[in-house]
C-alpha cells in the first residue's frame, strides 16, 4: 500500500540489528534478507536506501554497503518512542530541530504510536504553513 501511494520504501535490516554489535557477513546476510523481500514489492533500484538502525555501521559494513546502497542519516530524531516524554514536548522538540532539508525519523512501532500519532499531523500542519514541502527520497 505504501509503495502504491508513491512512498520510498527502503531497506532498515531485516530483524533492526545493532550494526556494532553485529559481526559484518551475519549485518550483510540480514540485509540481504531485508532487500529480497523488498523486491518483492518494487522492482530493484539502481540506487537502493538503507538506512543503518539506530545509525551506527562499523567501518566494515560501510565499506561493504556504499557500493550498492547509498546510506541515509538523519538530523532529526522525534524520540517519539520515549514513553516518558509527553506528546507536546515530542513536538516541540521536533519543531525547534527541524531546518530546510531535514530528515526526521518517526517510528511506526507500539512504543512511538501515542507520541507518533499527535506529532506527525501537526509538524507536517506546522511545516506546510511555513511553505515546506515534503518529497519522497
Amino acid at each position: 500500500q505504501a509503495a502504491s501511494a508513491g512512498h520510498t520504501l527502503a531497506n532498515h535490516t531485516y530483524h533492526h540489528l545493532k550494526g556494532w554489535k553485529t559481526p559484518a557477513q551475519e549485518y550483510l546476510t540480514d540485509i540481504r534478507q531485508c532487500q529480497d523481500e523488498l523486491e518483492k514489492i518494487i522492482p530493484e533500484k539502481k540506487n537502493k536506501l538503507f538506512r543503518p538502525p539506530y545509525g551506527k555501521l562499523t567501518p566494515q559494513q560501510f565499506r561493504a554497503l556504499k557500493s550498492e546502497y547509498q546510506i541515509v542519516m538523519w538530523d532529526v530524531l522525534t524520540y517519539d518512542f520515549d514513553k516518558s516524554l509527553s506528546e507536546f514536548d515530542c513536538l516541540r522538540q521536533s519543531i525547534k530541530n527541524t531546518r530546510p532539508g531535514s530528515i526526521v525519523v518517526f517510528h511506526d512501532s507500539q512504543k512511538a504510536s501515542r507520541n507518533m500519532q499527535y506529532v506527525l499531523p501537526r509538524i507536517l500542519a506546522h511545516f506546510t504553513a511555513l511553505g515546506y514541502r515534503f518529497g519522497a527520497l
